[in-house]
C-alpha cells in the first residue's frame, strides 16, 4: 500500500516536472535585438540585474550589440558580462584578457555605462542566485539573456543550455531557477535598422569562431570585433611578462640568482617602456 502511493506521488511529480519544463521551454521570450531598441521596456524592469552570458572568446561586435540590447532594457540595473570557463581547458586569449577587453569596452560607451565582465567558474545559475542573495532578492528577479544569431542556427544547442538552467536550481539548490530570455541578431533582409548600430549582415553572421578562424588565418578581424580586441597580441605579451616576472622573482628567491636585471626588464616591458 505505502509503495504504491509513493509511486504514484512520484509519477504525479514527474508528470508535473515534465509539464513544467515543457512551458518553460515553449514560452520562452525570443527577441530580436532591433525590438530592445525600438519598442523600449517595461518599467518594472528598469532596475533589475541581468547576466548576459557567453564565452567571449573573444569578444566581437555581436556580443557589444546584445549587451547594448540588455542594457537599454535595464538601464537602471547592473548588466554583468559573464564570461564561462572550464579550468580544464586551454584558451587562446585568456579569460581575464577577455575580461580587460570588455571593460574598457564598457568604460569608453556611455550606452554600457552600467555593464561590467566578470570571470565565471561554475553554472551561470548559480551566480545569478549570488547576485540574488547579496541584494535579499529572489532569484527569479535576476534576467539570465543568451544571444545567439537565428534559432534556427543555435536554438538546438540552446534549448539543451536552457534545459540545464532549469533543472539545476531546482534539483541541486531546491530554488527557482532565473528567467531565460534569448536575443537573435537583426535579420540582414530587414527594415528599421540603425546602421549607427553596425553592420546588419556582420552582426548577423559573425561569431567568436570565425574570429578565432581569422586570426589563425592571419587576416584581418577589422570590423569584426571592438578596436580593443583587434591587436590581443600586445595584451598577451603583457600579461605574459607580468606572469614570468612574478616566476622570475620566486626563482630569485628559491635559488639566490642574481635575476634583477632580468625582472627590471620585464617591469619595463610590461610598462610599456620597450
Amino acid at each position: 500500500m505505502f509503495l504504491g502511493v509513493l509511486g504514484g506521488l512520484g509519477l504525479l511529480f514527474a508528470v508535473t516536472l515534465a509539464a513544467w519544463l515543457g512551458f518553460r521551454l515553449s514560452s520562452v521570450e525570443v527577441k530580436s535585438a532591433l525590438a530592445y531598441f525600438q519598442q523600449g521596456h517595461p518599467e518594472s524592469e528598469e532596475s533589475d540585474d541581468a547576466i548576459f552570458a557567453a564565452s567571449f572568446n573573444p569578444p566581437h561586435l555581436g556580443h557589444i550589440l546584445m549587451l547594448r540590447a540588455i542594457a537599454a532594457r535595464h538601464p537602471k540595473g547592473q548588466i554583468y558580462a559573464a564570461i564561462g570557463i572550464n579550468k580544464k581547458k586551454k584558451y587562446s586569449v585568456s579569460p581575464e584578457e577577455r575580461q580587460m577587453i570588455l571593460n574598457r569596452c564598457f568604460q569608453k560607451d556611455p550606452a554600457l555605462k552600467n555593464c561590467k565582465a566578470v570571470i565565471v567558474d561554475g553554472f551561470i545559475w548559480r551566480f545569478g542566485q549570488h547576485l540574488a542573495d547579496a541584494k535579499s532578492q529572489n532569484a527569479t528577479s535576476i534576467k539570465l539573456y543568451r544571444g545567439i544569431r537565428t534559432w534556427g542556427k543555435d536554438g538546438p544547442d540552446e534549448r539543451k543550455l536552457h534545459l540545464q538552467n532549469l533543472l539545476g536550481p531546482l534539483l541541486l539548490s531546491g530554488r527557482q531557477p532565473p528567467l531565460t530570455r534569448y536575443i537573435t541578431a537583426p535579420d540582414p533582409l530587414g527594415t528599421g535598422w540603425d546602421t549607427s548600430l553596425g553592420d546588419a549582415a556582420v552582426l548577423a553572421s559573425v561569431s567568436s569562431s570565425a574570429v578565432r578562424e581569422k586570426i589563425k588565418a592571419g587576416e584581418s578581424i577589422q570590423g569584426l570585433v571592438p578596436v580593443e580586441a583587434e591587436k590581443p597580441s600586445s595584451n598577451s605579451i603583457r600579461l605574459g611578462c607580468n606572469r614570468l616576472k612574478g616566476r622570475l622573482t620566486q626563482l630569485m628567491a628559491a635559488t639566490n640568482v642574481e635575476c634583477a636585471v632580468l625582472i627590471e626588464l620585464f617591469s619595463q616591458l610590461h610598462t610599456g617602456k620597450y
